[in-house]
C-alpha cells in the first residue's frame, strides 16, 4: 500500500543575508516572495522516502549530509532515504561554508535551516496517508525554455551572447527540453502533485528574495486544483535559461517569471485528467558518489590569475573584465585550494516504475536524453542540484567548444562518462 504526505515551511532569510548567483555582491533587502522548504514524504512495502525541495541557489554537498543525517536522528529515516534538492534561484541565498563573494556562512540562518529541515520532514511524516500514484507526461505549449549557449559566425561559442547580436548567431549549441512531467498522489484529504520542469530559474534579478517560477508553479497547480499541494523539482538546467536570443527580443523581470509558472501550470492543467493511475508496490534510493579529478588548466599563471581574483574581489581593477577572465580565475583558485579529486554525489531513487535521477550539480540538458535511454520504457524526472551543489556538468563536446561553463567548470571532459555510466549502473540496481 502506497502513502503519501506533504508539508510546506517558511525558510525566508533576514535582511542582510547574502544573495548569490552572480559575480557581484548582493544583499537581501526585501521579499517579493518567502522562500520554502517543501517535502513529499512516501512510504511502500514498509519504505519510506523524503523528497525535500529548498528554495536557494544551492546546498553544498556537506550541508545536505548534515541535514540528511539530522532528519535521520530525529525521525528514523535513514540519511540514505533523503533526497535534498535546491531549486537554484537567482534571488536567493546558497548555503555553504566555503569562502567566496556572496558566499558567506551565515551560522544563525543555517542553524535555523537545520531546524526547520527536520520540521518539514517530521510534519511530511505526520501527514502520511493512503494514496494512488497516476502519471502524465507533455509539453508546454509555448516554448519557455532555451539552450544559451550558442554558435557564433566567428567560430566561437558563447554563453548569452546578447539581444543586440541576434545577427552573429548561427544557431544554440543544442535542443532545449520544454517537457512537462506530472506525479499526482490521490488522497482522500487532498492530492499532491510533485511537477518536474528544467530550466534555469534567472528571470528576476535584484536583491529582494524570490522564488522565481518555480514558485509560481506551485503557487497556480494548487490554485488550478483546490486542496491540492504541490513541490516542484528543477530538472537539469545547467544550459537553459529564458532567453530566445536569437529572436533579439529580450524577455525577463517579476511578470515573465509569472508568465512561465503560468505556462507550466497550464500544462499540468492539461495532464491532470489524463494521468494514468500506476500501481506502486515499492520506492527505494540508491546512492553512490563519483570521485573524478578536477581540471588544473592554467596552473602555470596561478600567481597571475590569483593576483587579478583578488583585485576583482577587491574591486581595484579600474575596468570591467571579460566574464570568462572573472570564472577562469575563480575556477582555479577553487580548485588550488580544494582538494584534487572532487566528490560528486548521484542519487536514483524509484517509485514504482518512475526513476528520479538526482546529479549533484548542475547537468547541460543533454544529459535529460542521455539518461532517459537507460530507461526508455520508464517516466524519467531529472532533477539538478541534488544533495549537492559541487559544479557545473558539460558535456565531453561542450569542454571541446569553450565557453562560460567550461570555463567556470571545475571538471575535465571525462566527467560525461563518469556521471552517466554511474547512473546506469544504479538504474539497473534498482
Amino acid at each position: 500500500m502506497l502513502k503519501a504526505g506533504f508539508a510546506k515551511v517558511d525558510i525566508t532569510p533576514p535582511f542582510g543575508t547574502p544573495i548569490a548567483g552572480y559575480f557581484r555582491e548582493r544583499q537581501t533587502k526585501g521579499v517579493l516572495d518567502p522562500l520554502s522548504l517543501c517535502c513529499l514524504a512516501l512510504e511502500a512495502d514498509e519504505e519510506k522516502m523524503l523528497i525535500i525541495t529548498a528554495d536557494f541557489l544551492g546546498i553544498e554537498m556537506a550541508r545536505c549530509r548534515e541535514m540528511a543525517a539530522s532528519i535521520e536522528a530525529r525521525t528514523g529515516i535513514p540519511a540514505a532515504s533523503v533526497i535534498i534538492q535546491a531549486l537554484h534561484p537567482h534571488t536567493s541565498p546558497v548555503i555553504t561554508t566555503k569562502p567566496g563573494l556572496n558566499y558567506t556562512y551565515q551560522g544563525t540562518y543555517f542553524d535555523m535551516i537545520m531546524l526547520k529541515v527536520g520540521d518539514v520532514a517530521e510534519l511530511a511524516l505526520a501527514d502520511l496517508e493512503e494514496a494512488t500514484m497516476a502519471i502524465a507526461a507533455g509539453e508546454t505549449a509555448e516554448q519557455i525554455s532555451f539552450v544559451r549557449r550558442y554558435y557564433m559566425k566567428d567560430g566561437t561559442v558563447k554563453t548569452n551572447p546578447g539581444f543586440n547580436r541576434s545577427a552573429d548567431i548561427v544557431a544554440p549549441c543544442d535542443e532545449p527540453d520544454n517537457g512537462v512531467s506530472l506525479l499526482r498522489f490521490r488522497r482522500a484529504k487532498g492530492d499532491i502533485a510533485l511537477v518536474n520542469f528544467a530550466c534555469h530559474p534567472d528571470v528576476i534579478g535584484g536583491e529582494l528574495v524570490s522564488t522565481d517560477w518555480p514558485g509560481f508553479v506551485r503557487r497556480y497547480v494548487e490554485a488550478d486544483h483546490p486542496g491540492t499541494s504541490c513541490i516542484f523539482c528543477n530538472g537539469y538546467q545547467g544550459d537553459s535559461n529564458h532567453h530566445n536570443f536569437i529572436s533579439g527580443v529580450r524577455r525577463g523581470g517579476y511578470e515573465h517569471s509569472k508568465h512561465m509558472g503560468r505556462v507550466i501550470a497550464d500544462c499540468v492543467k492539461g495532464l491532470w485528467e489524463q494521468a494514468t493511475p500506476t500501481e506502486v508496490t515499492s520506492i527505494g534510493t540508491k546512492c553512490k558518489t563519483v570521485y573524478t579529478r578536477t581540471c588544473t588548466d592554467d596552473l602555470d599563471h596561478y600567481d597571475e590569475l590569483k593576483a587579478f581574483y583578488d583585485a576583482y574581489r577587491a574591486g581595484t581593477l579600474g575596468y570591467d573584465p571579460p566574464m570568462n577572465e572573472v570564472v577562469r580565475a575563480t575556477r582555479l583558485v577553487d580548485v588550488v585550494s580544494g582538494p584534487i579529486l572532487k566528490s560528486i554525489p548521484i542519487t536514483i531513487a524509484h517509485i514504482g516504475d518512475v526513476i528520479l535521477a538526482g546529479i549533484g550539480g548542475e547537468p547541460f540538458t543533454y544529459y535529460i536524453r542521455a539518461v532517459r535511454a537507460f530507461c526508455p520504457d520508464k517516466m524519467l524526472l531529472s532533477m539538478c542540484l541534488t544533495n549537492g551543489n559541487e559544479g557545473y556538468f558539460p558535456t565531453e563536446k561542450a569542454f571541446a567548444e569553450g565557453g562560460y561553463e567550461t570555463a567556470y567548470s571545475p571538471f575535465t571532459p571525462a566527467i560525461e562518462n563518469e556521471i552517466l555510466s554511474t547512473i546506469d549502473k544504479l538504474i539497473k540496481a534498482q
